[in-house]
């Protein structure tokens, strides 16, 4: 009987034993997001008020990392509402927001998986009662084995502290 080595640090989120289905209908175990640095948030499709902020800055960070940098980074969004946006929904999102097809990615998961990806990242969120989400307003650095490197607040528009530890991480896999 052979013995799996976690090949991840203690405190990496890709500890977490889960599925992802991206935007095209694709499974992706939630471990193959690591090798790459991710900017990451958690999201939902018809939030009009803090989610459209939190990708708009998360852009404004794509268009600051250097070029020698972008090729180790991904940004990755995860719904809080599984139930509603399904692929169908997440592919029109996708296109509408016209995100780089080559470093972005936009996932589902189980209500309860989603749970546990919040919980594990420090995010907060709640369904009320007309449907919509009240939530952390987080955009979350990642680095290559999924360990948290920052918590960004999702309405600062300071990324100095974020393209900073993105060089640094990236140096490091160079």
């Amino acid at each position: 009987m052979s013995v799996q080595v976690n090949a991840f640090p203690a405190d990496s989120i890709y500890n977490l034993d889960l599925m992802l289905l991206d935007k095209d209908g694709n499974e992706k175990e939630f471990n193959k997001l690591s090798g790459k640095i991710q900017v990451f948030a958690m999201i939902y499709t018809n939030c009009k008020t803090i989610c459209p902020i939190i990708i708009a800055n998360m852009k404004a960070i794509e268009k600051l990392i250097p070029e020698n940098d972008i090729k180790n980074v991904n940004f990755s969004l995860i719904t809080l509402d599984p139930g509603k946006d399904d692929v169908k929904i997440l592919n029109k999102y996708f296109k509408n927001k016209k995100f780089n097809n080559k470093i972005w990615n936009l996932y589902r998961t189980t209500k309860e998986d989603t749970l546990k990806v919040a919980l594990t990242l420090g995010l907060k969120y709640k369904k009320e009662k007309n449907n919509e989400y009240t939530h952390s307003n987080l955009i979350i650095l990642l680095d290559d084995k999924g360990v948290v490197k920052i918590h960004h607040q999702g309405l600062d528009k300071n990324y100095s502290k974020m393209l900073k530890t993105i060089a640094e991480i990236s140096a490091d896999l160079h």
